[in-house]
């Protein structure tokens, strides 16, 4: 199963956003969101929003357990997608 979060519109270039994902992609939510708490950039702060959505809606529309793997993907559009192992 998959859980989706995104974030539109939020003025940060697909690249800078990749960049990021990079970081994180392949952990699990707690180790994501302390990855994010320490990297300098602002790109940093809106993917963990939408790491924390993530978690937020696996475990009150799925009533599934948070500690997820983050799985991101950017595009044009910055959509991140957190699928559930």
């Amino acid at each position: 199963m998959e859980v989706v979060a995104s974030a539109k519109e939020i003025g940060v270039s697909p690249r800078k956003v990749a960049v990021v994902l990079d970081a994180v992609r392949g952990k699990k939510v707690t180790e994501a969101l302390t990855i994010l708490s320490f990297l300098p950039t602002p790109t940093a702060r809106t993917v963990a929003k939408v790491v924390k959505s993530a978690a937020a809606n696996a475990e009150n529309n799925y009533q599934m357990v948070p500690a997820i793997i983050v799985d991101g993907y950017s595009t044009s559009i910055e959509i991140m997608t957190v699928p559930i192992c």
